[in-house]
């Protein structure tokens, strides 16, 4: 197996209520090319190009040795692995090279889009069939790796999914989301890792708040089918999550205000943070993208910015 590309997107997850179950994919592209044997007995990268710089390396160690098998610090080879495992093909040692436009430690799918390439890549190189009954299976997987499912199953599906564990498997909703809806994004100079913001989390909530959760999220939903921005703020509000994961984004709250002062319907964080998202008219997505990001650069250095789109395509293979 030579030469075997894939593309998968980033995602935004959450989108305010829709805690660790809403995942809605975005233009910025993670690309892996399997190139073929490595020379030595663990995987290797030959090249880490873009937001993929910052990726762990693998370990120096040969596969199935306690030292690689509790490394765990790649998603991507973390998710290789387990696929292969699964589906009872051969740990080979294989060389990879990878580029990425996802910004790690934003909120943005980047490790969610890396257990996606990581599995549909070893389901390939195991021989299954492409198609729908493969894919929930990899859905299951990467809830596994993930502990959640929103971002890894955005990635695999593209466009908005909707997750909901069933028994010993995930079912998927693909819910529309309006060509109309802009989003912006922007993050500041400091990642925030999605294990510390878990921390974060409290033990329990007010009964009423929780009650209004799925209230909004079925708002939301209205929202993004009809690109109604009354609905899509009615509908962005979170009681879960964001109030305590704010205190560890520097200019989090201020950024929140700034895009709806711009003219955003609805802004949250994105996923975990530290980036934040906004719901825009088309027109005003890169201005509130700017007004965020000026939020962030006064309390936390240079910004990132990025006015996206929705990514409407799956997990994409491309054989040699």
């Amino acid at each position: 197996m030579q030469n075997l590309r894939i593309t998968v997107a980033a995602s935004t997850s959450n989108l305010g209520p829709g805690f660790d179950c809403l995942g809605l994919c975005l233009d910025l592209l993670l690309e892996v090319t399997l190139v073929g044997p490595a020379t030595g007995k663990s995987h290797q990268f030959l090249s880490l190009g873009g937001e993929a710089h910052s990726w762990p390396h693998p370990p120096k160690a040969p596969l199935g040795s306690p030292e690689a098998r509790n490394s765990g610090t790649n998603a991507f080879l973390v998710a290789f692995d387990r696929a292969l495992e699964h589906y009872a093909a051969p740990l080979i040692p294989y060389a990879f090279k990878v580029t990425s436009q996802i910004p790690v430690g934003r909120g943005l799918g980047s490790t969610g889009a890396a257990v996606a390439a990581g599995l549909t890549l070893a389901a390939e190189v195991a021989g299954r069939a492409q198609g729908e009954s493969l894919r929930q299976e990899l859905v299951t997987l990467g809830a596994e790796i993930e502990g959640h499912p929103d971002n890894s199953t955005a990635s695999l599906y593209g466009g908005c999914t909707l997750a909901l564990a069933e028994k010993s498997t995930w079912r998927v909703l693909e819910p529309p989301v309006s060509e109309s809806i802009g989003i912006a994004l922007a993050w500041g100079a400091t990642p925030l890792s999605t294990s510390e913001a878990r921390l974060a989390l409290p033990p329990e909530i007010p009964f009423q708040e929780a009650a209004d959760q799925p209230r909004r999220l079925a708002f939301l939903l209205e929202g993004l089918r009809t690109g109604n921005g009354e609905l899509l703020a009615l509908g962005g509000v979170d009681h879960l999550h964001e109030a305590c994961r704010l205190p560890l984004i520097p200019g989090g709250a201020e950024a929140l205000k700034a895009a709806r002062k711009a003219g955003a319907w609805t802004a949250n964080l994105s996923g975990a943070g530290s980036g934040i998202l906004a719901l825009t008219p088309r027109e005003k997505a890169e201005e509130v993208a700017m007004a965020m990001a000026s939020e962030l650069e006064q309390r936390d250095g240079p910004a990132g910015i990025q006015v996206a789109r929705v990514w409407r395509e799956g997990a994409s293979l491309i054989r040699p």
